[in-house]
């Protein structure tokens, strides 16, 4: 152990590095995948692949749950920056399958790092959840997904109403 870490931190942080390596690539491909399967089902098969990820790495999970906000800022950050790569490679994946191809990519990422967020702190919840609660909040997620991005769909229709006959031509 000494020999490949100076502190607990560096280990800690080596340990969500790991969980994120194995992450990203599998969200990222369980979207690519559904995305040319049926575009539709994109938010579900995610959250799907999400939770069961999750479930399969509990006690990494569960980990990095507690310190999110936890006392040791390096670990804080750690977490905080695997959540963004997330978020961040959940936008470029929407831009790129075109999956919400009337908003901006500013707001895609706003959109995206509220959705990893929300999916991130309903995985304790998940993690203890029965069988039931569980399929009920992998249908709660996918509707919040959803709801998030018509929602900005909408807000982006009625700001492009409201502005100036220039700026829309």
């Amino acid at each position: 152990f000494y020999r490949h870490f100076d502190t607990l931190d560096e280990l800690a942080r080596e340990a969500v590095d790991s969980v994120s390596r194995r992450l990203r690539p599998m969200l990222r491909r369980e979207r690519w995948l559904a995305a040319h399967d049926e575009p539709h089902s994109v938010p579900r098969r995610a959250c799907v692949a999400f939770f069961m990820f999750a479930l399969e790495n509990r006690d990494a999970f569960l980990s990095a749950l507690a310190e999110y906000h936890g006392t040791s800022p390096a670990l804080r950050e750690a977490v905080r920056a695997t959540l963004h790569a997330v978020s961040g490679e959940m936008a470029d994946d929407v831009v790129q399958l075109q999956l919400m191809p009337t908003l901006s990519r500013d707001v895609v990422d706003e959109v995206c790092t509220q959705i990893v967020l929300q999916l991130f702190h309903l995985s304790a919840e998940y993690l203890d959840a029965d069988a039931a609660r569980r399929d009920a909040l992998v249908g709660y997620a996918e509707r919040f997904i959803v709801r998030l991005f018509a929602g900005s769909v909408l807000l982006a229709q009625q700001e492009e109403a409201r502005a100036p006959v220039s700026r829309r031509a």
